[in-house]
């Protein structure tokens, strides 16, 4: 089966790098006006995926009709999937994607796959017998679970000369040494819909206080008719979306919305629909945003998201294709033959952001050791976010001679540079999202070798992409004020603080670490920035020459974006 193969692609996801409760759609770089130097606009939307829950808002969102669930016997073992799944007709393989999971588990386990296939006669095969042993129509696979979940890769094929739109149902079960066991069904089809959407071109210019309207082309090229078209459309909160009342809505992250839109019409073959148009208002916060449509002819299982998405049921007119809904929905077991089916809008708003620098110094023993602690506040108006999920500027931070980082708080790193003058770099990842009148701080244990001399350093924002610099000289093209992105701090033996703005924020701190810190910072209202240190995305503060703390400014323009969520097939 996928035994040796998904055992290496679950090695792969229980890296700590990858394995957090956020997933991210590939990263995309586009150009806008706020880039007046070249920068890309980057961005990413959070997936939020896994957890368990939901059962009685997935009944709410699809009458019934999302892919039967699991039944777990003992434990708390669960294998989950898609309702249904399209098999093309040409003879390709189509890659059923399932997952086992066990969340409260502690430790790595082999479970006892079943795949029954005898319902499949003459409909489909399976693809794959290695690592598996065969009984008829039944294959039992050693499945290695690993940090709470796998990912089940089944490859399958319609037979020949099955009939389009032949369907019958797969039965797996999987059981685990401790007695855990569950079950799932789902059902195989010849053919699908193949969905396609019409780009959306792009609105730029918009003012804060108007209404982003757009509607959507969708046409179905595959071979089989649907009976439902489910939506799920991501904004950021700074895109707030109008109500309608067959939609769901989830607030609940504070920085991103969802909204699952259930329409109770199909789409036949070569026929194309227009969504009604849906409505977004340009909030003060908004920047450089995007809207994200996925469209996909099954329910959409509320299951998969996390325990904490609080969805609610929309007001106000239901949302259309241009013709009439069923009373109710119609159970179907066509699905989707594309990945990911939908449209992005692209949106940019004439606004800005002023990232304002923090420091400050409190020494201890007459001066020869200390806290320093730098940090960036967002004055708004616009919320920041990068689109390609790195972070929004890093701190850049340089210690002079005679002064060294004793303590490095996590979400920090040395910077790999060499300088005549004996000082050290680090660069601080501040995450990829910064909400108007938040804060993020980092703390430094500092050793100062003579307090009694002149000590300056610097700490300046910088792209969270470009290299270590100690003359780096970057703007931030959001922010309009530049006077703010720096301060000056001396390391003798007198308490310091530098701070351009006393306006209140948010604080969130970043907890000192030794060596390879894993702090808990606290979360604020709204907003998730807690950090996981080290990984692609982690900066590095450095120290400099002088007793000078200065935040200066970075170059890229980020703008507020969602991580797509991979949700069909």
């Amino acid at each position: 089966m996928v035994n040796l193969s998904q055992n290496l692609r679950t090695l792969t996801h229980d890296c700590p790098q990858v394995t957090d409760s956020y997933r991210r759609r590939p990263h995309k770089v586009r150009w806008d006006q706020f880039s007046n130097q070249g920068d890309p606009v980057l961005s990413a939307r959070t997936r939020r995926a896994t957890a368990a829950g939901a059962t009685a808002l997935t009944a709410l969102l699809t009458a019934g009709l999302t892919a039967l669930p699991a039944h777990a016997a003992a434990g708390t073992l669960t294998i989950s999937g898609q309702a249904a799944y399209a098999l093309p007709t040409d003879g390709s393989t189509q890659q059923l994607q399932l997952t086992i999971a066990d969340p409260q588990s502690t430790k790595p386990q082999l479970s006892k796959v079943t795949i029954d296939t005898s319902a499949l006669a003459g409909i489909a095969s399976y693809q794959s017998t290695a690592g598996c042993t065969a009984q008829g129509a039944t294959f039992t696979c050693d499945e290695f679970i690993g940090n709470g979940s796998t990912e089940l890769q089944l490859p399958f094929q319609a037979a020949k000369g099955a009939k389009l739109g032949a369907s019958g149902k797969l039965h797996l079960t999987a059981a685990t040494p401790d007695g855990g066991s569950a079950s799932f069904d789902t059902a195989l089809t010849v053919g699908g819909t193949k969905l396609s959407v019409k780009p959306l071109p792009a609105q730029n210019g918009l003012k804060v206080g108007s209404t982003i309207t757009t509607g959507l082309e969708i046409t179905n090229n595959g071979p089989l008719a649907s009976t439902q078209t489910n939506i799920e459309i991501y904004s950021d909160t700074a895109l707030p979306m109008h109500q309608y009342g067959n939609c769901l809505y989830d607030h609940s992250s504070g920085i991103e919305s969802l909204a699952i839109c259930t329409i109770n019409t199909g789409i036949a073959p070569g026929e194309t629909v227009h969504l009604d148009p849906v409505q977004f208002d340009v909030t003060s916060q908004a920047l450089g945003e995007d809207i994200e449509f996925n469209v996909s002819p099954q329910p959409v299982d509320l299951a998969r998201f996390s325990s904490t998405d609080k969805f609610v049921q929309g007001s106000g007119p239901r949302l259309t294709l241009g013709k009439p809904e069923s009373p109710a929905p119609i159970p179907s077991t066509v699905a989707e033959l594309n990945m990911n089916v939908g449209a992005d809008l692209e949106v940019s708003v004439d606004n800005s952001a002023d990232f304002v620098a923090l420091g400050s110094w409190k020494p201890q023993a007459g001066g020869k050791q200390g806290t320093l602690e730098v940090g960036l506040r967002n004055d708004g108006p616009a919320m920041i976010s990068s689109r390609a999920g790195s972070s929004v500027a890093d701190l850049q931070v340089i210690l002079p001679a005679g002064v060294k980082a004793t303590t490095v708080p996590n979400g920090c790193r040395a910077a790999n540079l060499s300088d005549p003058a004996g000082r050290t770099m680090y660069r601080c990842d501040t995450k990829d999202t910064q909400l108007a009148g938040s804060k993020i701080t980092f703390d430094f244990g500092i050793q100062v070798d003579d307090p009694t001399a002149t000590r300056n350093g610097l700490v300046d924002f910088v792209n969270g992409e470009a290299p270590s610099d100690f003359n780096a000289t970057d703007k931030l093209s959001f922010d309009p004020n530049p006077a703010n992105n720096s301060v000056q701090l001396a390391f003798g033996a007198q308490a310091a603080t530098a701070s351009p703005s006393t306006a209140p924020a948010t604080a969130i701190s970043a907890a000192p670490a030794s060596s390879a810190p894993t702090a808990s910072p606290t979360k604020a209202a709204g907003q998730d920035l807690a950090f996981t240190g080290g990984g692609s995305n982690s900066g590095t503060i450095a120290a400099v020459g002088a007793g000078v703390v200065v935040l200066g400014a970075g170059a890229l323009v980020y703008a507020n974006r969602r991580r797509k969520a991979a949700t069909h097939n």
